[in-house]
């Protein structure tokens, strides 16, 4: 008979302050965001989270939508660093050394390997919206 095995994973979470909507807030930048991650440690009886730490610096910037690789060594996820656009950043996690992977003019979302790893989706909006 096998031990259950401790396994240790990283949580992330974007948290985000509440803020009412309006009918100017498609055009504003999306607001500050910040992802945290945190090692959960899975055991037979419960699973227990340790301390949270800041993925990247951005205090006022949007940093979201995290995409975690899948040996768990990097991430990508959705940053607004100029207050202009989104785009996606890579981050290696142990190093913590961030860098861009989209410079575009127009925002990209919710980065995404794809099934062949090959390449990296996106969801893209226009400057118009759309």
């Amino acid at each position: 008979m096998t031990h259950p095995a401790l396994v240790t994973v990283l949580a992330a979470l974007a948290l985000a302050p509440c803020t009412a909507s309006t009918a100017h807030a498609q055009a504003a930048p999306p607001p500050a965001t910040d992802i945290f991650l945190a090692p959960i440690r899975l055991t037979p009886t419960a699973p227990a989270m340790g301390p949270a730490r800041v993925a990247s610096e951005n205090p006022k910037g949007y940093d979201s939508q995290p995409f975690f690789g899948p040996d768990g060594r990097a991430m990508l996820f959705t940053s607004n660093r100029d207050g202009a656009q989104t785009d996606i950043y890579f981050i290696e996690l142990q190093t913590r050394q961030i860098r861009q992977f989209t410079k575009t003019p127009e925002s990209e979302y919710s980065p995404t390997l794809m099934p062949d790893d090959a390449g990296v989706s996106v969801i893209r909006v226009e400057k118009d919206g759309t």
